[in-house]
């Protein structure tokens, strides 16, 4: 899967706070789905 910001802006319509919070989840989940993908 590819993640763009451009999109996400998109569907923000302007809502900075939108932005941050969408940013933030990922930034959260992401290691977590990392390390699940490296475990055997």
């Amino acid at each position: 899967m590819i993640y763009s910001l451009d999109k996400i802006k998109e569907m923000a319509e302007g809502d900075q706070d939108f932005i941050v919070s969408v940013v933030s989840v990922f930034l959260e989940e992401v290691p977590t789905d990392l390390e699940g993908l490296e475990t055997p």
